[in-house]
């Protein structure tokens, strides 16, 4: 199992830095001059060389991106260009924020869509199911953003449940944490139903019902366990989503986590909190799908690492 663990760390290695190489390139490709966008429109060229001079933008592409990396191996992802504080001071003061959204999101995802899968494979065809069915397929197909201003509109502006924006009780946290669960729960309960449904078939499941355990019994102890492998799948890369996802939902609750300061950063084209941002979030799934990949041995000793 180390030896596992070690070598998918070390795979970690090429794949942030095709990363940073991304999102260096698509970043200092695009038309803009941060320069420019922080002095305005009066500032005259000169005055504008002098600060790509001292935000170092006037070095050749290829320099300034080892000297990113050299510093991120250090842990030091630059300076923000507006605040002037060190990018990693921003990330960590907005990554509470973030996981606090994500995890309330996938607990709630995780729930509802076990227990949805769960309940419609053992009522299979029936009424119940081909609602459920039908309701996270309409889910499913919403988009985050569009589901999101709907709940607003509903418990904050016309019934006045719910705040609309920003970070303070729990109040706060239910409508963006529904809006970023929904889809992942949909989908989570969809695979559970489909799993189950296939390992209900199995012969241990018949024997266990021949030697009278109860429904309950079969389903939860045995069933669900052996069902649980492609669906612990599904919950890692939807919480890696979730990650990266957040940007959209932080952007429409003013919700203040990673995802608003990135969107934030990216319209300023303040690069250091981009690059630093992204690369936070890289090293983030990198170790999500490494735990689901864990996970799995504590799940079903038959597999192994080699």
């Amino acid at each position: 199992m180390l030896r596992f663990i070690g070598k998918r760390i070390l795979w970690m290695i090429p794949l942030l830095f095709g990363v940073t190489l991304m999102v260096f390139l698509i970043l200092h490709l695009t038309p803009g001059d941060p320069a420019a966008l922080i002095l305005g429109d009066a500032a005259d060229q000169q005055t504008i060389e002098m600060l790509r001079h001292e935000m170092g933008l006037d070095r050749p592409l290829p320099v300034q991106y080892l000297d990113f990396v050299w510093k991120a191996v250090r842990g030091d992802l630059g300076t923000s260009i507006h605040s002037k504080r060190p990018v990693v001071s921003e990330l960590r003061s907005r990554l509470p924020a973030t996981l606090e959204l994500a995890c309330t999101a996938l607990t709630l995802a995780v729930m509802i869509g076990i227990t949805v899968g769960i309940v419609s494979a053992v009522k299979r065809y029936s009424a119940f199911d081909h609602a459920m069915m039908l309701t996270t397929l309409v889910f499913a197909s919403m988009p985050s953003f569009w589901l999101g201003l709907i709940l607003m509109l509903v418990f904050s502006v016309q019934l006045g449940w719910l705040p609309a924006v920003g970070r303070g009780g729990f109040v706060h946290l239910i409508l963006p944490a529904v809006t970023l669960a929904a889809t992942p729960a949909a989908l989570i309960a969809r695979l559970t139903r489909s799993s189950m449904l296939d390992v209900v078939e199995e012969d241990y499941i018949r024997t266990a019902h021949a030697k009278g355990l109860s429904e309950e019994v079969v389903i939860w102890r045995h069933a669900l366990k052996n069902a649980m492998i492609p669906i612990i799948t599904v919950i890692g890369i939807q919480f890696g989503g979730m990650m990266g996802g957040s940007v959209v939902i932080e952007s429409v609750f003013a919700w203040p986590g990673v995802g608003k300061l990135m969107v934030d950063s990216i319209l300023t084209k303040n690069y250091p909190v981009v690059q630093g941002g992204l690369l936070m979030m890289a090293v983030i799934v990198s170790l999500i799908n490494l735990a689901v990949d864990v996970t799995y041995g504590l799940l079903d000793p038959r597999i192994r690492y080699e």
